[in-house]
């Protein structure tokens, strides 16, 4: 009798046992995906075997897009009609950081409620100073850096003006707008790896405020020496340019050039892609802490018609070992 109870006692122990064990299985299965998405696991077990490897960081990629919006209607689409294909082409793509231009605080409402439950941003306007929800000024440009906030969480961030005054909402050297660059540094939140994008607009009416924006955002690039950095922007010069070969003759080189999965085409089409071939104005630039892996223009258009005036530009990059 004595031994029976025992037995059914030490059965009861490791039923319990058993289904604690399964319980844990459980959460991992449902719960973790759930709440912090498959990119924890797979983090999780990329940092198990890199280790076991010898390594001490995973395969860092991510995907980059520059995109400048167009403020007003365009090709035959309303404003939230481009709206909802903007979103839909940052998505379709599987973009980590977008940087914007031409986002006025109308348009920074508008890709805030389509693309705000997966993407948080930095950034304020070049006329305010100040975040979109507080400027008083319609036209104010926004060059903000949109990140998501699942995969990163922002280490520091910051802004100046590409004028002779950078710390003071200002224009700088004859320029038709005030200009403003916005940088954040990131890290990933199950990698721990940091990387800083730098986003802006440079000027459309004066060759000196272009000159000068260059050797500006060098400088910036620069401070972050032991970071990966990737630039993205609406440059206003082509590739032939003495400003394309001055920006990318230091730190910061093309990926249209450095990846191996590229393509050449127009990124400014104004819904007449013939008359505006090879024109060239948007990139993005990394320096020696990326590799590139893929350059894109997309060309895809929604609701038949073109989402901008220019088209979205993606790059796929890779950290490099050591970063």
């Amino acid at each position: 009798m004595i031994e029976l109870s025992q037995y059914i006692i030490g059965v009861g122990v490791n039923l319990k046992k058993f289904i604690k064990v399964i319980a844990i299985i459980l959460v991992f299965i449902l719960i973790v995906p759930a709440t912090y998405g498959t990119g924890f696991l797979i983090g999780t077990m990329q940092n198990k075997n890199n280790e076991e490897n010898g390594y001490k960081k995973p395969v860092e990629k991510l995907n980059v897009m520059t995109l400048n919006i167009c403020s007003w209607s365009f090709d035959g689409n309303d404003l939230e009609t481009r709206a909802d294909g903007i979103a839909e082409t940052v998505c379709n793509n599987k973009v980590d950081t977008l940087g914007v231009q031409e986002a006025t605080p109308y348009w920074m409402n508008e890709l805030v409620n389509r693309l705000g439950d997966d993407y948080a941003y930095i950034g304020v306007g070049g006329n305010s100073g100040k975040d979109y929800k507080e400027s008083q000024d319609a036209e104010d440009e926004f060059t903000a850096i949109f990140y998501l906030k699942t995969k990163f969480k922002v280490v520091d961030s910051g802004y100046f003006w590409l004028s002779e005054t950078p710390d003071e909402v200002s224009y700088g050297w004859g320029s038709a707008y005030r200009r403003i660059c916005n940088w954040v540094i990131l890290e990933n939140k199950y990698t721990k790896t940091q990387f800083v994008h730098i986003n802006t607009h440079f000027d459309n009416a004066s060759s000196e405020a272009r000159r000068n924006s260059i050797g500006m955002i060098l400088e910036k690039a620069k401070e972050f020496k032991d970071l990966p950095v990737v630039f993205t922007g609406d440059l206003n010069f082509i590739e032939k340019s003495l400003g394309y070969r001055d920006i990318t003759a230091d730190v910061l080189k093309d990926t249209k050039v450095l990846a191996k999965d590229t393509m050449n085409s127009a990124t400014f089409h104004n819904a007449d892609p013939n008359a505006f071939k090879g024109i060239v104005l948007d990139y993005i630039l990394i320096n020696d802490g990326f590799k590139a892996l893929k350059y894109e223009v997309i060309k895809e258009k929604y609701n038949k018609r073109y989402i901008s005036d220019h088209y979205a530009v993606v790059a796929s990059l890779q950290v490099v070992s050591g970063q």
